[in-house]
């Protein structure tokens, strides 16, 4: 019973390497067609302004991230109290820190109905939420898009750009459906 579970499991091992080595050897060919090549040859031959402004967009990203959690924190922070400063840091001796009450969280659903009903500009608090999506949104997607410009091979940089696009796609999708 043993000896066929561990082939189970040993099967499976081997299929799911080799669905990474038929991945790499498909990336490896994605990146030999003509299509490719000339966009590969795009992003070299624009790199000196697409570097500038999709660091510049991470930094803004980032920024306005940290813009909203400073503001949050400051708003609504509390000191922590010395155990849940351990527990959070998992350190013993003096810690501090601050914890936000009540957690804030916000889904898809409730700034489509913000956004519906002009709430998301009157109201400061989901005006922050927004600030703060839209700050991790471009802090993610432009920082994937300068690996996209600094990557050399060819499959790479297209593997890059897809997963941008396929990000806005699915971003898109779920506050579409929300």
């Amino acid at each position: 019973m043993e000896a066929s579970t561990s082939r189970g499991e040993l099967t499976k091992t081997a299929i799911e390497w080799l669905k990474l080595l038929g991945a790499i050897i498909a990336l490896i060919a994605v990146g030999e067609i003509p299509l490719v090549h000339a966009f590969s040859d795009w992003i070299d031959g624009n790199g000196f302004w697409l570097l500038p402004v999709t660091l510049g967009l991470t930094a803004a990203g980032f920024l306005i991230l940290m813009w909203g959690w400073i503001g949050v924190g400051i708003q609504y922070g509390r000191p922590m109290t010395t155990e849940e400063a351990e527990r959070f840091t998992r350190m013993e001796g003096w810690t501090r820190g601050r914890k936000v009450d009540p957690p804030m969280e916000w889904s898809f659903k409730d700034m489509k109905a913000a956004w519906s009903g002009g709430a998301w500009w009157r109201d400061p608090d989901m005006r922050r939420k927004y600030f703060i999506t839209a700050g991790g949104t471009m802090l993610i997607l432009s920082g994937f898009s300068v690996f996209v410009v600094i990557a050399d091979p060819p499959s790479v940089k297209v593997l890059m750009a897809g997963t941008v696009v396929y990000a806005i796609v699915r971003l898109t999708v779920g506050f579409c459906r929300a």
